[in-house]
């Protein structure tokens, strides 16, 4: 398992043309090589094919062996879904209703539409099921997952647009209800990360590397000489797990949707534009010859991931800080249909929710609902003209969303002190309207949240962030807005403390304007924050708590 002379040569020369600075060096080795720690325990499936990336090499697909009661639950048959594809014939693949009624090992697909597909299933079904279809008229993508499925020696796969009625609301609402169950039942998913649309594929060549490597001697512990790659390392600061495997600028990175098809496979094969990766819960190997940065980047919480009890503290914080990093990963991503936005993300909080049996709340939770109620939008676009979640909710509007880790203190506080100076707004009801009994963490058509509460109106500056108030002694400054959406300066502007310290030290809150001056109920439209620094509280002074009523 070598490159070409060439390859190593330019490539070394590219590592030595770094130069005397500082560098991070990624130190990788294959998976079977001697520099690779033996016991590994290795689940072995062979891939040949003809005329594509497939008929050149053995990929292997691997699990550890610490995670062998994991292996062994997801390698026994499972429900079917109701409908799959058999694959058994490659040129005349045909629909099987199995109605849940049948059990097995199927596939998955993980892929991106872009656009209307030339071939779904409708009211067309008889004849899918009965003649079957055509493989040369798949559009390429479903083409080659039926090949692999196929040369993996698997039977059945199963692809929403095949396996959706997609002319039957009633249908497609029983799918998406189902949709945890199909990815993390499934045997193993293929991910057509590479491919911008189903006329694409993604049996292509891989690209050439984008990172420089070289490849150089190493001693083994057994004293025989094996050998490493040294690669420039890639900023893996980000939060976003694609950096760690320098897969960001694939298609599929970016699709909502995919992103709970990636979280809840047991397995998947990546078919990334440089590489075939092999990414399940507890590892990322690179197959072939591409380099793989050994980290493993965000995955589910075990906890979440394996339906096990949460025993201690740092699990409940491992947890919270999952779902806070599921959210920022999830809205770095788009959605097309504006209404998918909180059913593309329902199979990942059915999972949290399996172990939490909290009461989810259009994409917050109940019993960190103050602190949810906190998070800050980084993107700042147009505000969704049609109707998705409450105001209150990161749902309602579109871009990337940071929550706030702060206000965990208010559930884990690091010692007595810090919970004996935090005051906060207190939750009176909160009730949400959910679009089908059928998908309850999916589409919601309304919703309504009561705190008790402080609330003060406040002016803010023309093309500043600053946020003041009117007194006797003048206008004086309290803190800042962010702004969850543009153009959301109009009109007079209110501040709801939600959390604060009674020192001074910070107060946070939610920025709201009127939405309806009958009941009085009002629309979230920022978040407040004092400015670091300001120790002055005394512009709450006076005010009385009341009944606020947030839609």
């Amino acid at each position: 398992m070598t490159n070409s002379s060439d390859h190593e040569a330019s490539d070394a020369q590219s590592i030595r043309n770094l130069g005397d600075a500082d560098v991070d060096v990624t130190v990788s080795a294959y998976k079977d090589s001697d520099c690779t720690p033996v016991g590994e325990k290795r689940l072995t499936v062979i891939i040949r094919g003809t005329g594509n990336v497939l008929s050149e090499k053995e990929f292997y697909l691997y699990t550890s062996q610490d995670v062998s009661t994991f292996e062994s639950h997801q390698l026994t048959d499972a429900v079917l879904p109701d409908r799959v594809l058999d694959c058994s014939d490659v040129s005349n693949p045909k629909l099987v209703e199995t109605n849940g009624m049948q059990r097995g090992l199927y596939v998955a697909l993980s892929y991106v539409w872009g656009g209307p597909q030339p071939m779904t299933t409708s009211k067309n079904i008889d004849a899918y099921t009965t003649k079957g279809l055509i493989i040369s008229e798949f559009p390429q993508t479903i083409q080659d997952a039926v090949l692999v499925t196929h040369n993996l020696g698997q039977r059945y796969l199963w692809i929403d647009a095949l396996c959706i009625i997609q002319d039957s609301d009633k249908d497609k609402v029983q799918q998406l209800g189902k949709m945890h169950s199909i990815y993390r039942n499934s045997y193993f998913t293929i991910n057509a990360a590479c491919a911008n649309g189903t006329r694409e594929g993604f049996l292509k060549k891989t690209r050439p590397q984008r990172v420089p490597s070289a490849q150089v001697p190493f001693p083994c512990p057994d004293g025989t000489m094996g050998s490493v790659w040294l690669a420039k390392s890639l900023d893996t600061d980000s939060q976003d797990a694609s950096h760690s495997y320098w897969d960001e600028l694939d298609p599929i990175t970016h699709r909502g949707w995919c992103y709970q098809e990636k979280l809840l496979p047991p397995r998947s094969l990546i078919f990334a534009s440089d590489t075939l990766k092999y990414y399940c819960q507890t590892e990322t190997v690179s197959i072939g010859d591409a380099l793989c940065e050994p980290s493993t980047g965000r995955r589910l919480p075990n906890s979440a991931y394996m339906h096990t009890k949460m025993t201690s503290e740092s699990d409940q914080i491992a947890y919270r800080q999952a779902w806070l990093a599921t959210i920022f990963m999830y809205t770095l991503r788009s959605i097309s249909v504006s209404s998918d936005k909180l059913p593309a993300l329902a199979a990942v909080v059915e999972q949290f929710h399996i172990v939490s049996k909290d009461q989810y709340l259009a994409g917050l939770w109940g019993q960190t609902l103050l602190s949810d109620l906190l998070w800050a939008s980084e993107g700042r676009s147009p505000r969704p003209t049609e109707y998705r979640a409450p105001s209150w909710s990161w749902a309602s509007i579109d871009g990337l969303i940071r929550a706030e880790y702060r206000v965990d203190l208010l559930a884990y506080p690091k010692s007595d002190d810090d919970s004996s100076h935090l005051r906060t707004a207190t939750i009176s009801s909160c009730d949400v309207e959910i679009w089908s009994q059928t998908t309850p963490f999916g589409r919601v058509t309304g919703g309504a949240l009561t705190l008790n509460g402080f609330i003060r109106e406040v002016r803010a500056g023309e093309s500043t962030s600053k946020l003041s108030i009117d007194g006797s002694g003048g206008t004086k400054e309290i803190g800042a807005v962010i702004f969850d959406a543009e153009e959301e300066r109009k009109g007079p502007l209110f501040v709801i403390p939600i959390i604060w310290d009674i020192r001074g030290s910070f107060i946070l809150g939610l920025v709201v304007v009127v939405e309806d001056s009958a009941r009085p109920a009002y629309k979230r439209v920022g978040r407040f924050e004092n400015s670091y620094g300001k120790k002055d509280i005394s512009w709450l002074d006076g005010l009385k708590e009341q009944k606020i009523v947030l839609v």
